[in-house]
């Protein structure tokens, strides 16, 4: 007989200290004895264990939320913009200058699944640090070099309410989530050039806004993908007028895995300029890529990719004896080797890796979608 047993989510302690758990200086998730996270606390108890994952990593998401307004100084600003008394509601989160700033301005759209605004990946935060895991690496040095900051928060889409799924007005899907607030709050910016930053799914979220031809299509300068999940069909959807592939080619690195030194060029068949993050794990991708996604949004000279098939006008006057190979321009500068990498090598027998739960980006089941979602009346 199985030893699960059902747990409520209110059974679990609301306080990142009621789990005896806390951040050291080094931004490490530390028990009080200084022992790492450990995700087995019922032996056996595979669900008992998942609900106690999920229910620290709310109040992870809490404590980053508390970075983002304390140590960063963001705003916090409620979606819908105009939301009304009772009127469920998600949050973005800004810098001071959002409406004033008319230099830069840097865009930050995470991955799918239970990552909220701020954060890469939860379970890089737990099993190693907030560094590697948040977004507020990119926060400190964008505001540092006088870019005003907007953190999405793409998969806040529904509220539970008496039992019932209540959608978000404006965020019933990340995509629906990502248009409203370039329509309602990127409109506002004054800034003359707006960089993304976008982790796997949000690759296909910037396409999406891409798509629809409104303030994200006419103000995005530059986009920096970190294993952007992607594929051709997206990049050239049927029933689209505007050319999505060369709009993405035109603006677009994605950093992918791959064992080459970060930076190496690596050949892909969509369009878009793609190099090595230096690393084979997916989610840590961003935090590897950081250095050449500042190099590459400071670099004025950077221009696309050449398209296969597609000479320019001094191609006709070369013989084939002079012509060279076509190679990407490089960026500033290589970003350092990663020093979070360790090899399964390395690890010591005596210390095994900590055991995980099941996939960060595998979204949870989320309820359909309704055409109106907050027309319902929930208060019965």
């Amino acid at each position: 007989m199985s030893s699960a047993t059902t747990t409520s989510a209110d059974e679990f302690p609301t306080t990142m200290a009621g789990f005896g758990y806390h951040f050291n200086e080094q931004g490490e998730l530390r028990s009080r004895e200084g022992e790492k996270f450990v995700f087995e606390v019922r032996k056996g108890d595979v669900q008992y264990n998942q609900k106690h994952y999920e229910a620290l990593g709310e109040r992870i998401t809490e404590y980053v939320y508390e970075i983002l307004e304390k140590e960063c100084s963001l705003i916090r600003a409620a979606i819908p913009v105009d939301a009304g008394d009772g009127e469920p509601e998600s949050c973005v989160y800004h810098s001071e200058d959002l409406e004033t700033n008319d230099g830069r301005l840097m865009v930050l759209i995470n991955g799918s699944g239970v990552v909220r605004a701020g954060q890469w990946a939860r379970r890089l935060i737990i099993n190693e640090n907030l560094a590697s895991g948040t977004q507020i690496p990119y926060i400190k040095r964008a505001m540092g070099g006088g870019c005003s900051v907007l953190v999405l928060n793409t998969n806040e889409n529904f509220v539970v309410r008496d039992g019932k799924f209540v959608n978000i007005r404006g965020s019933g899907t990340p995509e629906e989530h990502a248009h409203y607030v370039f329509e309602h709050v990127v409109a506002k910016s004054p800034a003359r050039e707006v960089f993304v930053v976008g982790h796997s799914y949000g690759g296909n979220i910037v396409i999406s806004l891409a798509m629809q031809q409104g303030v994200a299509y006419s103000r995005i300068t530059k986009v920096a993908l970190t294993d952007s999940s992607h594929s051709l069909y997206s990049l050239a959807p049927e029933g689209v007028d505007v050319d999505i592939g060369k709009w993405m080619a035109e603006r677009t690195v994605n950093w992918v895995t791959s064992e080459a030194k970060v930076g190496t060029v690596v050949e892909r068949h969509d369009g878009l300029r793609t190099l090595s993050a230096g690393v084979m794990v997916h989610e840590k991708t961003s935090h590897t890529a950081f250095d050449g996604v500042f190099d590459f949004f400071a670099d004025d000279t950077w221009q696309p990719p050449k398209p296969c098939g597609a000479p320019d006008k001094s191609d006709s006057e070369r013989t084939p004896k002079e012509d060279p190979v076509v190679e990407a321009p490089p960026l500033a500068k290589d970003a350092e080797e990663p020093s979070v990498e360790v090899s399964v090598a390395a690890m010591s027998l005596e210390e095994p890796p900590v055991k995980e739960p099941c996939a960060e980006e595998e979204p949870p089941i989320k309820p359909p979608i309704k055409e109106s979602p907050v027309q319902e009346d929930v208060s019965t």
